[in-house]
């Protein structure tokens, strides 16, 4: 077990000792959050006091510290609180937001959960109880670094996700590492995410452009649930994408990047809307302002298409969008089918990838990869590629992951864009045209594993040798019983 997974372990063990109410538990992660960034800061301050020896400069002055944090809300007065946590936690939340502007308003929605510490005793000593707790486990950089702190926030994030159901709010990490592969944003890109849960699907797309360019990119953000966009800030401040822009309200009733009244235009967009989202915001559709479905309105009780959609009309002309969907986009009929012709005939699809059912939390509907590009190279023009991944999984304590190497396998596929028996195949639209623009993967990729053909001539006449060997076996084992009684 890495030292990651140790300190995961133990802070879930912390989260789960807790009453199974969602007053108590809304507050834990911003715990941890005040946890991780009081003793990064004052192990910077200690630092910085001994390269100096000048106490105000290492203690009191923002400017030389990734996150500030005034002394009211280090970790230490926390613990010498004895009397009115509550009162002190909103104090001293609020002095950490006024010293970073970043973080401006990133604690509100825990307010109502605060003030019922301030009224409830025993709920006061709950969380006393898991200050102490988290107390003894250290989380300054010496301890854990960059990267292993990313892995204990991503453990965190899973399980907090899945003991409340919100699968829909979080992406298993490997499913982002896939999604930001085919996306590959590089430095200086600009980077949306409409519906981003707790962020893990930006997260990646930063540490793909650092690993492969060196780079940095501007991550933007929205998510309509306010407890779900204060969970996605603190990841991403914490995994130092501070500068990110997370908005919190609607995508589809409220687009919060908008310039000049148009929708402003992004390099990637890439995102893993609800599944099966019925009330997605049909009222407006017709009526539009910002022209988001021009291949179609989508059917009141399902917003898959028009979740691409907005998607599509985010992309620069240059620009790539990926995004997770059920796989019933691909051949429900009715409004969905003349949305799917349209955006077919516009060429703008890439390639779909088939995904195993049972990777996301909390559901095992089969799932797929829609790629768009805006400007596909010339010679992928008139073509789809469509990648049968389904049977590319690992499956560990009963939940199937994607590994290393099936990500490599469907990514390798993609960039090769070529056919390969039982995996892949180049489609044309001449082809799906004839199959009335239907996109089933059954149409196209053929993986039933090929059935061994047998020569019932050839089968009877070995029958026929080995029971004749049969008997001859049979006949000297009783030549030799029959001596052996002789014998006797």
């Amino acid at each position: 077990m890495t030292e990651s997974d140790k300190v995961a372990s133990k802070i879930i063990r912390i989260y789960r000792s807790m009453p199974r109410d969602e007053k108590y538990k809304n507050v834990f992660w911003p715990l941890v959050f005040r946890k991780r960034v009081s003793d990064v800061f004052e192990e910077e301050a200690k630092a910085i006091y001994s390269e100096t020896k000048d106490e105000d400069k290492a203690w009191n002055q923002p400017q030389f510290h990734d996150i500030f944090v005034p002394e009211i809300a280090r970790w230490g007065n926390l613990m010498r609180t004895k009397n009115y946590l509550g009162h002190f936690l909103m104090e001293s939340f609020k002095e950490l937001e006024k010293s970073n502007e970043y973080l401006d308003g990133v604690f509100s929605p825990i307010e109502n959960q605060v003030s019922a510490i301030m009224r409830d005793r025993k709920l006061e000593n709950d969380y006393f109880q898991v200050i102490y707790e988290l107390s003894l486990i250290p989380m300054d950089r010496a301890h854990l670094g960059n990267s292993q702190f990313q892995e204990v926030s991503d453990k965190i994030l899973a399980h907090i996700m899945k003991e409340w159901y919100l699968g829909e709010f979080y992406t298993p990490g490997q499913i982002s590492k896939l999604l930001a592969s085919i996306a590959d944003p590089r430095d200086n890109m600009t980077v949306l995410d409409p519906f981003c849960g707790t962020g893990g699907s930006l997260l990646e797309c930063e540490r793909y452009a650092k690993k492969h360019s060196d780079g940095h990119l501007s991550l933007f953000g929205q998510e309509i649930k306010d407890n779900i966009w204060m969970h996605c800030r603190l990841s991403l401040i914490l995994n130092g994408c501070k500068d990110s822009i997370v908005a919190n309200a609607d995508s589809i009733l409220y687009p919060a990047f908008v310039e000049d009244n148009n929708l402003k235009q992004f390099d990637r967009v890439i995102s893993v809307p609800p599944f099966g989202k019925q009330k997605w915001g049909y009222e407006i559709a017709e009526r539009d302002q910002y022209s988001r479905f021009r291949y179609g309105i989508p059917p009141k009780n399902s917003g898959d298409f028009a979740f691409l959609q907005y998607m599509i009309a985010c992309l620069k002309n240059s620009g790539k969008g990926v995004m997770v969907s059920s796989e019933g986009i691909l051949f429900r009929s009715g409004p969905d089918a003349r949305i799917r012709k349209n955006i077919v005939q516009s060429d703008i699809i890439e390639a779909i990838i088939l995904l195993p059912p049972g990777l996301f939390l909390n559901t095992g509907i089969p799932t797929i990869i829609t790629v768009i590009n805006m400007d596909k190279p010339e010679e992928r023009r008139g073509l789809i590629l469509f990648i049968s991944a389904d049977r590319e999984y690992e499956e560990i304590k009963r939940q199937k992951i994607l590994n290393d190497d099936n990500i490599k396998k469907v990514v390798d596929a993609y960039r090769n864009y070529k056919d390969i028996e039982k995996f892949c195949r180049v489609v044309s639209l001449e082809e799906i045209k004839d199959n009335d623009y239907s996109l089933n993967f059954s149409l196209y990729v053929d993986t039933e594993p090929e059935i061994e053909t047998v020569n019932i001539t050839e089968t009877l006449s070995e029958i026929r040798n080995l029971k004749s060997e049969r008997d001859e076996l049979l006949e000297e084992l009783v030549d030799i019983i029959e001596k052996f009684d002789q014998n006797e």
